[in-house]
C-alpha cells in the first residue's frame, strides 16, 4: 500500500496558497483596469475642446472601492492593501 503524497495539512496549505494567488491576480487585474480607465479619462479630457468643460475634471475621483468591510478582508489584507500595479494594460 502506498502512502499518500500529501497529508491533509499540506493539501490545506496548497489550497490556501492557490486562493491567495487567485485573489492577488484578480486584485492586480482590477488595479490595472482602474489605471487604464483613468488614462482613458485623461485622454478624453485632453481631446475636449477648450470652450467645453472637461467630462472628467478629476479622472480618478470615483475609484474608491477597496472592500475593507468585507468579512474575508483580513484574510487577504496583505494583498488588498497594496496599491502597486505590477503590470499595466498597454495603450
Amino acid at each position: 500500500m502506498h502512502e499518500p503524497l500529501y497529508d491533509d495539512s499540506t493539501l490545506e496549505l496548497i489550497s490556501e496558497f492557490q486562493n491567495k494567488d487567485l485573489v492577488e491576480r484578480l486584485w492586480q487585474y482590477a488595479l490595472s483596469l482602474e489605471e487604464y480607465v483613468i488614462r482613458l479619462r485623461v485622454q478624453i479630457n485632453s481631446l475636449t475642446p477648450e470652450d467645453r468643460r472637461s467630462p472628467y475634471p478629476e479622472p480618478a475621483s470615483d475609484f474608491a472601492e477597496r472592500f475593507n468591510d468585507h468579512p474575508a478582508f483580513d484574510q487577504y489584507s496583505d494583498i488588498l492593501e497594496s496599491e502597486n500595479v505590477e503590470w499595466t494594460i498597454p495603450d
